[in-house]
């Protein structure tokens, strides 16, 4: 056993080998602990770093499909411009007024946006009403009762 401490310093004077077996059990497992919180800062800062560059190449991705879709709506615009310009011409030559001409062109570009707006709507209603249908397969009662 050990001899009991003299000095008096020590609140702990007297260890036994239990006491010294436990001591140092809890030193090895404060080491695991600081350890652990130091692989858990490094894992961290990992993640942290992967969520950076997936961000950027993802930011990149989103700026590189809108400066396509830009370009291709600027392309469908200048087409539509052309083929409106075209058909103006062709109003004026046969109504024989320049004016004629734009009013004819201005009057069918409308009824194509027009035709073209209410079809969009008319798809994006039947896509949802499709989606709902399948949401809610057989779920709905039925009015036969």
């Amino acid at each position: 056993m050990n001899e009991p401490n003299t000095s008096g310093n020590d609140a702990h004077s007297f260890r036994t080998d239990g006491d010294s077996a436990v001591y140092e059990h809890l030193q090895a497992l404060e080491r695991d602990i600081a350890t652990a919180i130091r692989e858990a800062a490094v894992l961290a800062s990992l993640h942290v770093d992967r969520t950076r560059v997936w961000a950027r190449e993802s930011a990149w991705s989103v700026g590189m499909v809108a400066v396509a879709g830009l370009a291709i709506l600027v392309l469908l615009v200048l087409a539509i411009m052309h083929a409106l310009n075209g058909l103006c011409g062709a109003f004026a030559a046969l109504f024989g007024h320049a004016w004629a001409g734009s009013l004819g062109g201005g009057f069918v570009g409308l009824a194509v946006a027009m035709y073209a707006l209410r079809r969009m709507r008319r798809t994006m209603a039947d896509s949802n009403l499709r989606r709902l249908r399948e949401k809610y397969d057989g779920s709905i009662p039925t009015a036969k009762g």
